[in-house]
């Protein structure tokens, strides 16, 4: 049995941010803590909400890659047509969106990597798991970046566009960096190297993969079943985001 002496207090803080696009730098914070307290009479629970404006500024690699903002989907060859269709208007019309009923923003806390996702929704009677209609996944490191686009059709994933940018060295090795540490190379974005997948799903089922090195010609079964275990797994993470109070 704990002593009275020994009372404590646990506080979780959960944070989302409020945006209004994915460019923007000034977020609405709302900050949710939760305290247990060990009583005489037992276990006392109270918890304090407070929003507070949080002014974001963006890594200065930010603008290398992109967000899909009123595009189409690029289309390699005549390949499937009539199957990606439906699944290239969603993208479309998704990313041409100018107002969400309401926009989430999750930091990863949990990664070595400074990263975070936004959640789009379209506020719709027929999605009463309010599941978000577009996510947009963004991860910096010292060497690349990451930007992953998941675009949902009835509830399900539809469409994958992942998005990487490799660099020689890290940002921060400029002119001056690279002559304090007796070498001969600085970061160049132009020797960066780009690579983009798109995933086209139906129904669950990964039926498509293109990927920007290829001619866009079909894939081996047991490799798309293996792409679709990974991304099926991401989105799922993905979507497991605490409720907002």
């Amino acid at each position: 049995m704990l002593s009275k002496s020994l009372l404590t207090k646990l506080i979780i803080a959960v944070t989302f941010f409020f945006l209004l696009s994915c460019s923007s730098k000034k977020e609405e914070v709302t900050v949710t803590s939760i305290s247990v307290r060990l009583t005489d009479s037992g276990i006392s629970r109270s918890k304090t909400t407070l929003k507070v404006q949080h002014t974001y500024t963006p890594r200065a690699d930010t603008g290398f890659l992109n967000c899909s903002v009123n595009t189409e989907d690029v289309i390699v060859n005549e390949y499937m047509t009539k199957d990606l269709k439906p699944i290239r208007l969603n993208f479309k019309k998704l990313n041409s969106v100018k107002k969400w009923s309401n926009v989430k923003r999750s930091r990863h806390w949990k990664t070595l990597e400074e990263g975070y996702t936004d959640y789009f929704y379209i506020k719709n009677n027929s999605n009463p798991k309010q599941l978000p209609n577009k996510i947009i996944s963004r991860k910096f490191g010292e060497t690349f970046q990451k930007l992953n686009e998941y675009y949902l059709l009835n509830g399900r994933i539809s469409f994958v566009l992942e998005k990487l940018i490799k660099y020689n060295l890290p940002i921060y090795f400029d002119s001056t960096y690279m002559k304090s540490n007796n070498s001969n190379e600085a970061f160049d974005l132009k020797k960066s190297i780009i690579t983009e997948t798109r995933s086209y799903f139906n129904n669950g089922i990964l039926i498509h993969q293109i990927n920007n090195e290829d001619c866009g010609s079909p894939m081996d079964l047991n490799y798309l079943k293996s792409e679709q275990e990974r991304l099926l797994t991401d989105i799922n993470t993905l979507l497991q985001v605490p409720e907002v109070e």
